[in-house]
């Protein structure tokens, strides 16, 4: 079974200022027309979505759902996109290209990596000013 339980990633280093590669808060900004309002809205939902999406993928690896593997891990990459959440969306595409390959052996570091980069992202956002609701 693969492990990369989003609660099991807890020793993060704070972050120190706002990281581009964490969060890209200018093309976030442009993709929205400067809106930040719906930028936060946005930022929001995602926040409160993403640690369900991550545990169902881990679920469908330990199940070996292979078509539920790639939709949901493409559907996590977009979402990461659109919120620029750039480190995060790589990794993702990472977990993608091994699927797609049928390289599943890696997927288990890499899952692990999508739920630290996740934390970082959310970090990132909470301590960037950004006004959430919680």
């Amino acid at each position: 079974m693969l492990r990369g339980n989003i609660a099991d990633e807890v020793d993060l280093p704070e972050p120190a200022g706002l990281d581009q590669d964490v969060f890209n808060e200018r093309r976030l900004l442009e993709r929205l027309m400067d809106d930040r309002q719906l930028a936060g809205i946005v930022l929001q939902a995602f926040l409160q979505d993403i640690p369900s999406q991550l545990e169902d993928l881990r679920m469908r690896f330990g199940e070996h759902d292979a078509s539920g593997i790639r939709f949901r891990v493409h559907t996590l990459k977009g979402a990461a996109a659109v919120v620029s959440a750039t480190r995060l969306r790589a990794v993702l595409a990472d977990i993608e290209r091994a699927v797609a390959t049928s390289r599943i052996d890696e997927c288990g570091v890499l899952l692990s990596r999508a739920n630290r980069e996740f934390l970082r992202f959310r970090k990132s956002i909470e301590g960037s000013g950004w006004p959430l609701r919680g």
